[in-house]
């Protein structure tokens, strides 16, 4: 969150990460309704779904907050969305949210 948003919400990063954590939930607990939403959305056929390889994805503690390498993992990311064309251009640095 930036900075000007969490003087008008100083709450939000709370409420964030606990939206994050309903998120992350419904992708581990409810796995065929995780996989519709994501084909509906992205539309990806069946086979993309996220359940493929899941059993190698790391199960990053949503608790802890930023870790070292976090910051650049988002970055990395974002830089991905730019390149396949979901964000216009990279956000400024000051979007990671840093206690």
């Amino acid at each position: 969150m930036r900075a000007d948003a969490i003087k008008r919400i100083p709450n939000g990063p709370k409420m964030l990460l606990a939206a994050l954590q309903d998120v992350a939930d419904v992708l581990h607990k409810e796995t065929a309704a995780a996989d519709k939403i994501a084909n509906e959305t992205l539309k990806l056929p069946a086979r993309h779904s996220h359940r493929r390889g899941r059993e190698q994805a790391p199960d990053h503690d949503r608790q802890a907050g930023l870790g070292a390498g976090d910051a650049q993992d988002i970055t990395d990311m974002m830089e991905r969305a730019v390149k396949a064309g979901f964000y216009e251009k990279m956000p400024d640095a000051k979007i990671i949210y840093a206690p």
